[in-house]
């Protein structure tokens, strides 16, 4: 067996349908990879989505833990060289295992290297103005910290910084020996950067991006879920830098977890509310506008408002995300009580100061 593909999914079956729809047509050979999908939490019609499954199709279901844990447990179970990890959304181009395998089979170090290739949100059609900005930037395709990590800039840090568990194939002998994939990083934001960071630190293992091995992802993305992502991201950033100082030190350029962190940041976080509650109303405003008829100069001011006032948002809502962590809320109990105070029914959450265990 050449290749695993690892997906993670949960509670979207349709989704993970018409993935493995594009995976079933693949120019690899069948018997050179298998598909190994794992359900985090209860089922929940994904068995249904899959239908009559090709023999190289395995589903998995495990307790939710959340996507780390859930490609940890994949990764133990993969009987390929290599595994590529993808997301239940990926629309794969046909060609996409086999250019893995050409990256893998190209390169001379030993034992093989991390390949990743670029990740793309599907054209939608009708197009709005969010539609259009998020196609250039990296808030669902991959990490993102800066305003100038376009889609289209080129990986730096060692490699491993721009890494996304959306497109990543590792070798698994030498992934497996270093313990796998992280389960505390809970939500999978920075557990692949986290297991390349490893490998490229401790095992020289390097890291090649391939334009050739690009896959889209058929979501649509509402402006509240980019304010779920960046929290998440903010989050689990701590939770990086609990567990591995020098990864996070090298990922994210910055000390998240030093004395006085909560205390500053729950400055900033009052300090520049009513700013950023102010740029979510902006963005929100020219988010739904549709972006046909319009002239590409119209089209390329309402996406350049939308990036300015979104801006503004995700750095404060990096910073709430950050610390919740840091005062050991929930990420659950933090994402519903903002989610509730944007639309003025905080009161209805009680329960939102809960800690985590």
């Amino acid at each position: 067996m050449e290749l695993s593909v690892l997906i993670p999914t949960s509670r979207r079956p349709h989704k993970l349908g018409a993935a493995l729809t594009t995976l079933a047509r693949q120019t690899l050979a069948r018997d050179r990879f298998e598909v190994l999908v794992g359900i985090d939490g209860p089922e929940n019609g994904e068995l249904e989505s899959v239908g009559p499954s090709p023999e190289n199709v395995t589903i998995l279901s495990f307790p939710r833990s959340g996507q780390a844990a859930t490609r940890a447990r994949l990764l133990e179970a993969a009987r390929g060289k290599y595994a590529l990890c993808i997301a239940d959304s990926a629309l794969c181009a046909p060609t996409l295992l086999e250019s893995h395998l050409r990256v893998q089979a190209s390169s001379p170090a030993k034992g093989g290297v991390i390949s990743t290739g670029p990740v793309r949100l599907a054209p939608l059609k009708p197009e709005r103005t969010i539609d259009r900005f998020l196609l250039g930037t990296r808030v669902f395709t991959g990490y993102v910290l800066a305003p100038d990590e376009r889609a289209d800039a080129p990986i730096t840090g060692g490699g491993f910084r721009a890494v996304s568990p959306l497109n990543l194939c590792v070798p698994v002998e030498l992934a497996q020996r270093l313990g796998g994939f992280c389960r505390q990083l809970t939500s999978g934001q920075f557990d692949a950067q986290e297991l390349a960071w490893r490998l490229l630190k401790w095992l020289k293992t390097p890291v090649i991006a391939d334009a050739r091995s690009s896959l889209d992802l058929e979501e649509r993305p509402e402006p509240e879920d980019c304010y779920r992502r960046i929290i998440t991201l903010g989050y689990e950033s701590v939770q990086l830098a609990q567990m591995n100082p020098s990864c996070a030190m090298d990922v994210l350029g910055q000390e998240v977890c030093g004395p006085g962190a909560a205390r500053s940041g729950k400055t900033i976080v009052t300090r520049e509310r009513q700013a950023a509650i102010e740029a979510m109303t902006a963005f929100e405003m020219i988010a739904g506008t549709p972006t046909a008829g319009l002239a590409a100069g119209e089209v390329q001011s309402r996406v350049a408002r939308a990036a300015s006032n979104f801006e503004v948002a995700r750095t404060w809502l990096w910073q709430l995300g950050q610390l919740a962590a840091l005062e050991n809320q929930t990420l659950t109990a933090v994402v519903s009580e903002f989610e509730y105070q944007r639309t003025g029914k905080s009161e209805l959450i009680p329960a939102s100061r809960q800690r985590a265990a």
